[in-house]
């Protein structure tokens, strides 16, 4: 299926109002893209690995974008909207910017995995006596290539993909949750991951000697 990406441009001092006026629009969803970074604090509130921050976007400039079905009418949803943002130019207190809307298509398919370009390998040290030995375990994705000589002995190499699913173990909950398998896992254990998302926890604790993991999820997407 293909999609229109509407983008505003507009300014970071906008954001919230431009955001409202969308949503007042019957728009369900939107993407903000600005060059101010996020706090720690709020990275855990909306419980997400991490944000990228485009540092190619001017300061003070944000696009918001929101993406429309080939199988709506975009066209009345554009005039719907270009509408709402002449109001909101004619009464906001701050300054808008151009409101300009720039109109794209893209596939579903590339808006799904386009976050990929953010994730890439990283290690995750384990603390406490390891019972497997070991002191590092390296996550790598399945679209990038380690090679064998880049990994010291004392790591244990994960390789997964976890499409769309909540677990790449980039999160500090993630983290904690493989650092702990790594110290109390014994050797032969049966393992019970409920929600498990992308299957990243189940697959470390037979990494750490478990015998068996068993993974469900709600999600059918999932593993």
């Amino acid at each position: 299926m293909k999609y229109r990406r509407f983008t505003i441009e507009t300014t970071t001092d906008a954001e919230d109002i431009l955001s409202a006026v969308l949503s007042e629009a019957g728009i369900d969803g939107i993407e903000i893209a600005d060059s101010i970074p996020w706090s720690r604090k709020e990275l855990d509130e909306i419980f997400v690995d991490e944000v990228p921050v485009n540092t190619d976007i001017p300061a003070g400039t944000a696009y918001i974008s929101f993406y429309v079905s080939e199988e709506k009418d975009g066209d009345l949803i554009l005039s719907e909207v270009t509408a709402a943002l002449k109001d909101m130019a004619s009464w906001a207190d701050v300054p808008c910017g151009s409101l300009r809307i720039n109109v794209s298509e893209i596939e579903d398919e590339d808006y799904l995995n386009s976050w990929k370009e953010f994730f890439h390998s990283f290690d995750i040290e384990l603390i406490g006596d390891v019972p497997c030995g070991m002191k590092h375990m390296r996550i790598i994705p399945s679209w990038e290539d380690d090679s064998p000589q880049d990994i010291p002995e004392d790591t244990i190499v994960l390789h997964m993909d976890p499409g769309t699913a909540f677990g790449t173990g980039a999160h500090e909950t993630t983290k904690l949750c493989i650092q702990s398998l790594a110290e109390h896992v014994k050797a032969g254990a049966n393992i019970l991951d409920l929600g498990t998302g992308s299957g990243i926890l189940s697959v470390a604790a037979l990494k750490f000697g478990a015998g068996r993991a068993i993974g469900t999820d709600l999600d059918v997407n999932r593993s």
